[in-house]
């Protein structure tokens, strides 16, 4: 109505602090003594705190504020949604759902943000396929194609990471509580399958053998030390043919693989011991037989005057750590063949005794050899402060495997 005057605002409801005009004392005070030349801003009063769901605060410029308040008034409406899914579960899906409105809302709040409302829809969708409303051949029960999709959907379905996709346990308990009501005996799982495309037959990949799997997953810069030490063996192979008259080669032939060394009896410390202990006392009679490199010489009077105690395992792949010397990063292996002299050159791989633990110690190369011994050197420094004496020598850089993953719906 034209000339009508507007509303006046609706003042605060006056307590009795207010009616002895406290409140405003207060202010008034505040105003009069805190910060009269402005030098003080921080004593100047401050607006009171809003509630989280106050209308204000659903018009605020701040995207904290204003998504705090829309989440705390959906949350505040929990028991309104509640109360709204008993009624609709005890409504059923009969007359009223024609259009599957019915239907929709309540897998709609089967997707609820809020972890209570989604298991009540569960629970009132349980009660409904157990009570008296389905027991006339289900006419009035919601157990349709569209609702018993999103029960086995809670109940069983994973991502792609394997992680179920309700995240509640309760709530995907429920779920299959109600799937079991709606379909006794069975549960109605193939409605997760997809339909199989005829018109697009699938290819079976050839199978690839087991070496060119391994090739494939090994790094580059393993390819380029490949390549480096094959290189290094084929000269050390010609010097030795052209020095015995008798080729001597540690790999397979056609291959880039070390021979596997034939079995032997388990190592032990005291025989090594022994056998350093000897050694060392007969390296300055080698040179009739023959020579020993000075840091061969050198660790194994390493080993004699500092004996390890205990036993390692046998390692028929290559040999066994009997010594380290920490300053100059050598390692004094023993091979199990002791008749074989390995090229300066050859690379293998250390790793732990299996039977105290498994890992992975770094590549090391042959720097020094002779008969059934040799002195490795690291690679790079990967694994040198783990080594330990008795680690396993293998020859060859580790098979590298990848293991598939896949995921159960």
């Amino acid at each position: 109505v034209f000339g009508q005057a507007a509303a006046a605002p609706v003042p605060a409801p006056s307590t009795l602090w207010s009616f002895l005009g406290i409140p405003q004392g207060v202010k008034k005070v505040q105003g009069a003594l805190t910060n009269r030349r402005g030098n003080r801003p921080g004593t100047e009063p401050k607006d009171a705190l809003k509630a989280l769901n106050d209308p204000a605060n659903l018009e605020s410029p701040d995207a904290a504020i204003k998504r705090a308040a829309e989440i705390k008034k959906a949350e505040d409406l929990k028991p309104q949604k509640i109360k709204a899914i008993k009624y609709l579960a005890s409504i059923g899906c009969g007359c009223y759902d024609k259009d599957g409105s019915v239907t929709d809302a309540l897998v709609a709040a089967a997707e609820d943000c809020t972890e209570d409302v989604r298991l009540a829809t569960m629970r009132q969708i349980h009660s409904a396929a157990t009570g008296k409303c389905c027991s006339n051949c289900g006419q009035v029960c919601c157990c349709n194609d569209k609702m018993l999709k999103k029960l086995a959907q809670i109940a069983y379905e994973r991502d792609e990471f394997g992680c179920y996709a309700e995240p509640s346990k309760r709530v995907r308990c429920a779920a299959a509580s109600a799937l079991a009501a709606c379909c006794p005996g069975s549960v109605p799982l193939e409605v997760l399958q997809e339909e199989p495309n005829e018109t697009a037959p699938e290819k079976t990949p050839e199978p690839v053998p087991e070496r060119e799997k391994q090739q494939d997953v090994v790094p580059e810069r393993e390819k380029v030390l490949d390549e480096r030490v094959s290189a290094e063996h084929h000269l050390n192979d010609r010097n030795m043919k052209s020095a015995n008259g008798a080729e001597f080669s540690m790999n397979l032939q056609g291959s880039n693989e070390p021979e596997r060394l034939p079995m032997s009896t388990p190592f032990n410390w005291n025989r090594s011991r022994e056998g350093a202990a000897s050694r060392s006392t007969t390296d300055s009679m080698a040179g009739q037989r023959q020579s020993v490199p000075a840091g061969i010489a050198r660790m194994r009077n390493i080993l004699a005057s500092h004996p390890s105690h205990g036993s390692a395992s046998p390692n028929p792949q290559g040999g066994v750590v009997l010594a380290y010397d920490e300053s100059s990063k050598t390692a004094y292996v023993h091979f199990e063949n002791a008749a074989a002299t390995v090229p300066v050159g050859t690379m293998l791989h250390l790793r732990p005794d299996p039977r105290i633990a498994s890992g992975f110690n770094g590549m090391w190369q042959v720097v020094e050899s002779t008969a059934g011994c040799a002195n490795l050197q690291p690679l790079g420094p990967d694994g040198i402060e783990r080594i330990r004496i008795g680690d396993h020598a293998i020859f060859g850089t580790p098979a590298v495997v990848v293991a598939p993953i896949s995921f159960t719906r």
